[in-house]
């Protein structure tokens, strides 16, 4: 919070309507200002006022009123807690490609005409499907502070077909496994037996335009659940295809992942 915005913060307070008002300013000892101004909004008046200074709050209300404040936000301002944060992303995923090769060699009266990579075999014809399927389920952990953010990745590889040439100069087409970082910063706030979940995801994905470059894509949402259950987020389905030919040979690669997520937060210290 900027110092001007603190400023327009006070002089909102002091010029409340409410006649018989006074102020109050309260040192927080574990907890942030935005954090406590967010519980306790709802909570006032029409006419009462709350702003925040870092670790500081001032509060504009009638004097026992203020003492009803301070008592509450004595019983908000405990230390922070640990929290173990476990992600269940369960899902299955498939993979194929199907290509074909051609290669020949014609021999004539000036000499002989060699088409593609024979291998001194004479004309041949090589087709092939390659296809790959499994299921994952992974439970992954990590430990945070309440009201602080952890960075969960749940990145996946995609098949990439990628040409070069060899030392004779004819064309070499390999397929190698491109890394794709996904996955989401989940910050949680605990009252009681409840948790909000504070989601902002990041999601790389190839372009449909041209494969070689990442596309980034990001949400943010919230959502709720009971404190140690299993809180449903969603689902993650991914899918590419890529085709390629040439003069003698063709191919093309399919993958796709689906995933479903859900998230279980637990206190570590009670």
């Amino acid at each position: 919070m900027t110092t001007l915005l603190r400023f327009f913060l006070c002089a909102l307070l002091l010029t409340s309507p409410l006649v018989h008002a006074d102020m109050r300013v309260i040192q927080l000892q574990h907890r942030m200002d935005s954090e406590m101004i967010q519980l306790l909004q709802p909570m006032l008046n029409p006419w009462e006022g709350i702003a925040g200074n870092g670790q500081q709050l001032i509060l504009r209300a009638e004097s026992e009123r203020l003492d009803e404040l301070e008592q509450l936000i004595a019983s908000l301002d405990t230390p922070l807690r640990r929290v173990l944060i476990t992600l269940d992303d369960s899902g299955g995923h498939i993979s194929s490609e199907r290509g074909i090769d051609i290669s020949a060699r014609a021999s004539g009266r000036h000499g002989e005409v060699v088409i593609g990579d024979d291998g001194n075999r004479g004309n041949r014809v090589d087709i092939r499907h390659y296809s790959t399927t499994g299921n994952n389920s992974g439970l992954r952990s990590i430990q945070t502070l309440e009201g602080s953010a952890a960075f969960i990745q749940t990145g996946q590889q995609i098949p990439q077909q990628q040409w070069s040439r060899d030392q004779y100069g004819r064309p070499l087409m390999q397929t190698v496994q491109r890394q794709l970082t996904q996955g989401f910063y989940v910050t949680p706030s605990i009252q009681g037996n409840r948790v909000t979940l504070e989601l902002s995801t990041q999601n790389d994905r190839l372009s449909r335009q041209d494969s070689r470059i990442v596309e980034q894509n990001s949400l943010s949402t919230r959502i709720g659940g009971q404190l140690g259950e299993w809180i449903e987020i969603g689902g993650l389905s991914q899918s590419s295809q890529h085709d390629s030919s040439g003069i003698l040979s063709g191919s093309k690669s399919y993958s796709t992942e689906n995933n479903s997520l859900r998230i279980k937060v637990q206190l570590l210290d009670e």
